[in-house]
């Protein structure tokens, strides 16, 4: 039985697990995917306080540890229902877990064109992430869709391997920072 059961190990629940912890909670956060979320994907963070700059990645293994080191348990395991009653009930694909409170921190997905065979294309063409998928485009046009930060950001990078980057935007400006 913990007295908190986070859902999801992106920067919320990474922080919701710290101050937990520090407030003498006993604490499990089931994470299905990544540990640190999207974050884990941004290669330079210039806007993070207490970082001039640091990388996603590197920011996201600081939390986990610092989660771990304050004595939060961590699970891998897709939770699939939350039962409620006077104690709650986090029903996982490997297990079942008893709480007497859950936070829900499952934090976002790659938004979808809806377009045809768009799924089957999914890693065969069509990528959410350059850092991890740039360099199978080197020398290639690519197109990036979108014109906020995180569009930005592969943009750049893509710039860098990429023979022409096209940049799709339904707005007559880009949405990121400058």
């Amino acid at each position: 039985m913990y007295d908190i059961i986070i859902v999801g190990a992106g920067p919320a629940g990474l922080t919701a697990a710290i101050y937990a912890r520090r407030a003498g909670k006993t604490v499990l956060v089931l994470e299905k995917d990544t540990f640190g979320g999207q974050v884990t994907f941004s290669p330079k963070l210039e806007n993070y306080p207490g970082f001039q700059e640091i990388s996603g990645n590197e920011l996201a293994q600081r939390m986990l540890e610092q989660a771990l080191s304050l004595g939060a348990d961590i699970d891998m395991d897709t939770v699939v229902d939350v039962l409620d009653g006077e104690t709650k009930t986090v029903v996982g694909e490997s297990g079942r877990y008893e709480t007497r409170s859950v936070i829900i921190a499952a934090g976002a997905k790659h938004r979808r064109l809806q377009l045809p065979n768009e799924e089957a294309l999914i890693g065969n063409g069509i990528s959410f992430c350059a850092v991890c998928d740039g360099a199978f485009y080197q020398g290639q046009h690519v197109a990036v869709i979108g014109g906020g930060n995180t569009a930005l950001q592969e943009i750049a990078l893509l710039s860098e391997v990429c023979k022409r980057v096209t940049v799709v935007q339904n707005l007559a400006f880009l949405t990121g920072e400058e």
